[in-house]
């Protein structure tokens, strides 16, 4: 058990570099994103790669842009969405 565990960890540091360094790449900082849209990318990124996770972030994004929506309207819809996002890979973090 303490290897599965340890693997877990290993896993989890290596996606949260991989997540910190394409959020750099576009100017972002992970560590700094609301919670909820930080730990559901970190769980999407166990359950699939933080490469797709990051895709799925930047077409949200995309498309929140394009939006006439409020910032604070933008931010809302980007935390409900990831809280459902967290929720589908409930089980991998």
């Amino acid at each position: 058990m303490g290897n599965i565990m340890f693997e877990t960890l290993e896993q989890a540091t290596q996606a949260q570099r991989e997540l910190t360094a394409a959020f750099e790449a576009i100017g972002m900082n992970f560590s700094k994103l609301n919670p909820i849209v930080h730990n559901a990318l970190l769980k999407e990124a166990l359950a699939t790669s933080a490469g797709s996770a990051m895709a799925n972030f930047n077409e949200v994004l995309s498309t929140l842009q394009e939006s006439t929506a409020s910032e604070e309207g933008k931010l809302g819809v980007l935390r409900e969405f990831y809280a459902y996002r967290a929720r589908q890979f409930s089980d991998w973090a």
